[in-house]
């Protein structure tokens, strides 16, 4: 029963040791948000069913979370459609950035999986993740309810990048730090998706997408960021061009190289501002 109620790692330690439940620690961690996609639409087709919504997530849910468990990630809470997540502290084994790869490779999984299910809905997701030097985590709360969780800015951050991505038109966004910690692994390559002003945040972020290692996503990743390095240095014209190439290496097009093409369009229908930066704008 407390396994259900509260994380597992969580449940087995207090367990041992109940004087946990008053702790804090301050240490690294890598924290993610994934929401399933069209819950909006689902709840709308579905027409009141509640039993029947109730039913669908927690089969995409309960996906999501097995590959989370694989690999060790504390699942935090559930926000209706979305799974929080994270790894850090002292209840999980491993360096940061085995923490960070953990959570990479479980954001990755989790959404081969839910693609290649044969479920009605929900089978797909969208994940935002961030990672930090310095994150407050234990048992938050009152002296009536409390809560094991992880605090600090890469916690918002984390849900900025999940709404972030959709707009962005990848399936993931994480966040430098992790890009950093996670470089030279043997499982995932990064993308750079480049510099994103989210809501709430006064500084911009440099974002990236992390794709399985494959040559077919190392072939895309070189042209893209071919094209990027030309956008960056307001040469639009060919910027535009390279954006163009690199859309013909996703069989569906590249949504975020399209998303730069509509930019480098505005740019050149209307010039390009003095005070012009190379950075994408979202909204919540």
């Amino acid at each position: 029963l407390l396994n259900i109620a509260l994380p597992r790692q969580v449940a087995s330690s207090f367990l041992s040791n109940p004087n946990l439940m008053d702790e804090t620690i301050e240490m690294p961690a890598t924290i993610i948000f994934c929401d399933l996609n069209d819950f909006t639409s689902v709840v709308e087709e579905l027409d009141g069913n509640h039993e029947k919504l109730q039913g669908y997530l927690q089969e995409s849910l309960g996906i999501i979370c097995e590959e989370h468990s694989k690999q060790d990630l504390i699942i935090d809470k559930f926000m209706g459609d979305c799974v929080m997540s994270f790894k850090g502290g002292n209840l999980v084994n491993g360096t940061p950035a085995e923490h960070a790869s953990s959570v990479v490779i479980a954001s990755l999984n989790s959404k081969s999986v839910l693609n290649k299910s044969k479920l009605s809905y929900f089978n797909d997701v969208q994940i935002g993740g961030a990672s930090t030097d310095s994150a407050l985590i234990g048992a938050f709360g009152t002296e009536k309810r409390l809560s094991y969780t992880v605090l600090g800015d890469a916690v918002n951050l984390a849900s900025r990048l999940e709404s972030a991505s959709k707009q962005c038109g990848v399936s993931n966004l994480f966040c430098e730090k992790t890009k950093e910690l996670t470089d030279g692994n043997k499982y995932f390559i990064w993308r750079e998706v480049g510099y994103l002003l989210v809501t709430g945040r006064k500084q911009v972020v440099k974002v990236f997408e992390a794709l399985e290692k494959n040559k077919d996503n190392q072939n895309l990743i070189n042209s893209f960021h071919h094209a990027l390095s030309e956008y960056k240095l307001k040469n639009v014209k060919k910027a535009k061009n390279l954006f163009e190439k690199t859309t013909n290496f996703v069989h569906s097009r590249d949504k975020l190289s399209e998303k730069y093409i509509q930019n480098c369009n505005s740019l050149l229908k209307n010039g390009i501002p003095s005070d012009w930066k190379p950075t994408i704008v979202v909204s919540k």
